[in-house]
């Protein structure tokens, strides 16, 4: 896979998560994205995620969204459907 000039900054909220940082590590890997193109922010600072080396770190989901072209919600989310609770993401 190559990379898409027409890509910008990629944001990925919840990026210390498993699933953010799975996603932004295979993004990387893959060729699809450069780590300069990457802002991750959680909550934790970098609890137990794999440095990405020359992607951007916050915790401030606004300035993310500020920085990004395309924001991607990696959260745990939970709701009710037809009387269960359901948790979807990480």
């Amino acid at each position: 896979m190559t990379i898409d000039s027409r890509i910008g900054i990629i944001g990925i909220i919840g990026g210390n998560g498993w699933l953010g940082n799975a996603i932004a590590q295979a993004a990387v890997a893959s060729g699809a994205v450069e780590p300069s193109r990457l802002t991750l922010s959680g909550r934790s600072g970098s609890r137990g995620t794999a440095e990405i080396r020359g992607a951007h770190r916050t915790g401030d989901n606004s300035e993310l969204v500020e920085r990004s072209d395309i924001a991607n919600l990696c959260r745990k989310l939970r709701t009710r459907i037809m009387g269960k609770t359901v948790w979807l993401g990480d």
